[in-house]
């Protein structure tokens, strides 16, 4: 059976049942194209995919296209090819990679807890507003709001969108987020609520039994009119110390927050984490976590927490500490200069990373050739 189709089944949850139908046969080969538009006329995600019906007996051919810039499909396949072990593919997702880093992948999710386990709590998306244009208010309007109402300020919270999240850099906002949350009395802060009926027909929930067509307002809803349209119980979460991470990453980028910051929904947040965890993602080896447990998108990865929370972390106390120190060193000077060079500091932190999972210069040697 030879087949062109879209390659998402092979990570994504709906193609689980796929994948363990497949595992029953002999994969011959997969070729990913990835992101890559062959088609001109439809934006597609395809693979060639091959399997023979028969029990699976060895490994598979794979080879990832990384351009379409090639006179010759073949050339490029006998350069590129690599061997993957078929029965050390997960029904949980697969990843196209070497027999050596399926391996070395293997040892280090039996020797270590899951990221889900390791920091001890939730990782929340940030807020969903259903209104921007009301609620999201820049540094002016926050001072009129407060100047006509000095009860405003309880509700103004710093407001962080994707371009403020930046690798190590405490982020810095001039916009700010007016959360009047579920529960909240629209009657005790009369300057926001003067802001907001600006926007009131744009702001009412929709009926049930009234078409989307017909209704100038946010979808249905049991909030008010004034309230935030997710209900958000976690909002205090977002006032602890945090790592905030963008969910479309194109190269490491998880930072730290202190300063009690909220976020659009494009951003995620791990409070309870300590910042050795930071130094640990913003690492070659946590890219290379990333690029495996991760879905693909063009020239990144898409960190949906369901397959993000299964990187393998290591904690060992003294390597931790000694990571958390570079790391705070990389965050005050980051915070001095935004563009200071912590590139030796970094590399610090790689090889502390490789000590702490215990990692032999083979398979640092693995890791860097997939990661650069």
């Amino acid at each position: 059976f030879h087949y062109i189709v879209s390659n998402k089944w092979m990570r994504t949850n709906y193609g689980k049942a796929l994948r363990k139908f497949i595992q029953q046969y002999q994969i011959k080969s997969i070729i990913d194209f990835g992101d890559l538009q062959v088609f001109e006329e439809a934006t597609t995600y395809p693979c060639l995919f091959q399997l023979q019906k028969k029990g699976i007996d060895s490994t598979f051919i794979a080879s990832e296209i990384g351009n379409l810039e090639f006179d010759s499909l073949e050339a490029v396949l006998k350069r590129d090819q690599f061997e993957v072990e078929q029965k050390m593919l997960m029904n949980e997702g697969w990843t196209l990679v070497t027999k050596d880093q399926q391996y070395l992948i293997r040892k280090l999710e039996e020797s270590n807890k899951q990221l889900d386990g390791f920091i001890e709590g939730e990782v929340y998306r940030g807020v969903l507003t259903g209104l921007n244009e009301a609620f999201v208010i820049d540094e002016e309007t926050r001072k009129k709001l407060i100047k006509d109402d000095s009860k405003s300020d309880k509700l103004i919270k710093p407001y962080l969108r994707g371009r403020d999240i930046k690798r190590y850099e405490e982020p810095k906002t001039d916009n700010y987020l007016i959360f009047t949350r579920r529960g909240v009395n629209i009657d005790d802060y009369p300057a926001i609520e003067e802001h907001l009926k600006k926007f009131k027909a744009q702001l009412e929930p929709r009926p049930k039994n009234v078409a989307s067509s017909e209704w100038e307002g946010r979808k249905p809803g049991s909030y008010k009119w004034y309230e935030i349209q997710d209900t958000v119980e976690y909002y205090k979460e977002f006032d602890r110390p945090k790592i905030m991470y963008q969910v479309f990453q194109v190269a490491p980028g998880f930072t730290y927050d202190t300063n009690g910051a909220f976020s659009n929904n494009s951003i995620w947040i791990m409070p309870n984490a300590d910042k050795s965890l930071l130094g640990i993602l913003n690492s070659k080896l946590g890219w290379f976590f990333i690029s495996t447990y991760c879905t693909e998108i063009r020239n990144g990865y898409q960190l949906i927490y369901k397959y993000l929370k299964n990187i393998p972390i290591a904690s060992e106390q003294s390597k931790n500490k000694k990571i958390e120190s570079l790391v705070d060193q990389i965050l005050n000077a980051k915070d001095e200069e935004p563009e200071a060079d912590t590139s030796e500091l970094e590399e610090e932190i790689d090889q502390l990373v490789y000590e702490l999972y215990g990692l032999s210069d083979e398979e640092i040697g693995i890791v860097e050739e997939s990661v650069d």
